[in-house]
């Protein structure tokens, strides 16, 4: 039998390149292509879906990250209310028991103050209002918040539209990371409100005023 000539090694160029010790770990991120659809609103049309082209209509989840931190300040606003809501519910039984001043021994001396009052001395009533506002208020204040963000962001879209008409600059153009954030924070955020409403109508009325007729 003839035997198979044998293929040749290959040969190792004279200079290889030289690799950097770190060109295993940077390699290139490729970014997916994402693509949203819409559900039509015209009935009669036979197509049902239709793709977004527009980035700002379209919806995207936010990061656990910033999940988190709205939770968070969630909790901190529920533990801030239900510390409120006892400290009205202690001074409301201290003047209806009538409870006298009560003088406490501290580390630099004695001093006076409110008479001391625990959880268990409460009515019933005022226990069950007390649970009510650490177990409903996590919801509430969600809710709020999403009340006051579709609010805020109406206005934002108002004042493009008085503005910056030509939309070369958005500012309702928000991420979900923002929306979420803003939400979460909506006693902060809704102080934008008035300050938003007074600019967007001075900005309408001026641009009625001042608007010239187009030429025919």
């Amino acid at each position: 039998m003839s035997q198979m000539p044998e293929r040749p090694a290959p040969v190792p160029p004279a200079n290889p390149p030289k690799r950097s010790r770190f060109s295993r770990i940077a390699r290139t991120k490729e970014t997916p292509l994402t693509l949203q659809f819409k559900r039509s609103q015209d009935t009669s049309s036979q197509t049902k879906y239709f793709l977004i082209s527009d980035p700002s209509e379209m919806t995207t989840a936010a990061n656990p990250k910033t999940i988190l931190v709205s939770v968070g300040i969630t909790v901190a606003a529920t533990l801030f209310a239900f510390v409120t809501a006892s400290s009205m519910a202690f001074t409301q039984y201290r003047a209806e028991n009538s409870l006298p001043p009560q003088v406490f021994n501290g580390m630099f001396g004695d001093y006076t103050g409110p008479a001391a009052v625990s959880y268990s001395m409460l009515g019933g009533w005022l226990q069950a209002a007390l649970v009510a506002v650490a177990v409903l208020y996590p919801v509430v204040h969600a809710l709020l918040g999403r009340a006051v963000f579709s609010a805020l962001h109406r206005l934002c879209e108002l004042s493009d539209r008085v503005f910056q008409p030509d939309r070369s600059r958005c500012i309702s153009t928000w991420s979900a990371e923002t929306k979420m954030i803003a939400g979460a924070l909506w006693p902060a955020s809704m102080l934008l409100i008035p300050f938003l409403a007074v600019g967007v109508a001075l900005g309408a009325l001026y641009r009625r005023l001042w608007s010239e007729p187009v030429a025919q």
